[in-house]
């Protein structure tokens, strides 16, 4: 009786592997796929040391038909400071610098920024108008250190401002704002 239940059972195991070795696929169906890795956009923002995090800055303190450079404080019939704030690419996508700059109605300010990459020698200057949220886009591009690594300077960016408080601007302290953004386009 033992035999014959063995035989059973390996008779019904052949038919289970011979089942399974001759099933055939009733639908077939192939769905596409894809994956992106994308390009990280980092960006740090310094104090004159290129490495401090600058969180906040002040403009300092004018009288009538006084000027200066910021961060330097040079007074500002000189030119532009070799002291000076930093943007820097750290991440893996190239971007250009825009700067916007928001001074709610204080009149009778001049705020002009002066930008330059690393490997330039002349400074680009942009007056702020003061008419709401103004910006500026540094046109030369800020290339990231992973796929340009051979141009160490085309990844850092320097940027001051110079300001003007002229006779008849009003007296107290007012907030300002700057933002600072990486964009993928020199148009914004």
């Amino acid at each position: 009786m033992q035999s014959r239940t063995k035989a059973s059972l390996i008779a019904l195991s052949l038919i289970a592997i011979i089942s399974v070795a001759m099933a055939s696929i009733l639908v077939h169906r192939e769905l596409p796929t894809s994956i992106r890795i994308k390009q990280a956009a980092t960006m740090g923002v310094y104090d004159i040391d290129g490495s401090t995090d600058l969180t906040s800055f002040g403009f300092g303190d004018y009288f009538w038909n006084e000027g200066k450079w910021v961060p330097s404080g040079a007074d500002e019939g000189e030119n532009p400071s070799s002291i000076a704030y930093w943007v820097k690419n750290i991440d893996q996508m190239d971007f250009y610098a825009q700067f916007k700059f928001s001074y709610g109605g204080l009149t009778g300010v001049d705020f002009t920024i002066y930008v330059k990459r690393e490997d330039q020698v002349s400074w680009t200057s942009y007056g702020f108008d003061g008419t709401g949220t103004d910006k500026f886009i540094y046109q030369q591009i800020l290339t990231s250190p992973s796929l340009d690594p051979d141009h160490p300077l085309y990844h850092n960016l320097q940027w001051q401002f110079k300001v003007h408080v002229n006779e008849g601007a009003p007296f107290g302290t007012f907030n300002t704002l700057l933002q600072i953004d990486a964009v993928d386009t020199p148009t914004g």
